[in-house]
């Protein structure tokens, strides 16, 4: 932070030498050079700080890997909490249908991670042959106690 703060006070020094230089110079042939002289002036004290600008340090480089692995594994992570998630209400729903009379062919459950990091069950749809009306009302409430979501309910002939 001290850094910054000379930087910014050599800048704003150079700025007013440059400004009174200029005022002081008389109109003429000599005006034209003057100011180009010290307009390089104050890009000299702009770019300053980059003239001892040194290379990535082997620590900063490794930080930056760590940082770069720990992302990778945190979005591994959130994947496997995904296919987990999907697969123990995949799993759910086809023994509930089951138990109450009907054939589950499939359930498809769609889980999404948003980008703060929430979970949340974007659908579900469930695919049943043999089922009646009363199947499928027992189905979409037992989602809707377990889950906090009716599903789509497909009867396949």
């Amino acid at each position: 932070m001290e850094n910054l703060k000379s930087w910014a006070v050599c800048v704003v020094v150079s700025s007013a030498v440059a400004a009174v230089v200029e005022l002081l110079v008389p109109e003429g042939g000599s005006e034209k050079p003057v100011k180009f002289i010290t307009s390089v002036f104050v890009l000299f004290a702009f770019v300053s700080p980059f003239a001892d600008f040194e290379p990535l340090s082997a620590e900063y480089t490794q930080g930056v890997e760590d940082f770069m692995e720990a992302h990778e594994l945190q979005e591994q992570i959130e994947e496997q909490a995904k296919t987990s998630l999907e697969g123990q209400i995949k799993s759910l729903l086809s023994a509930y249908v089951e138990s109450v009379g009907a054939v589950c062919e499939a359930v498809e459950a769609d889980v999404v991670i948003n980008s703060d990091k929430e979970i949340y069950l974007d659908s579900i749809t469930v695919y049943i042959s043999d089922g009646n009306e009363e199947t499928m009302r027992k189905i979409a409430e037992y989602s809707l106690e377990n889950f906090g979501m009716a599903p789509e309910i497909r009867e396949r002939e």
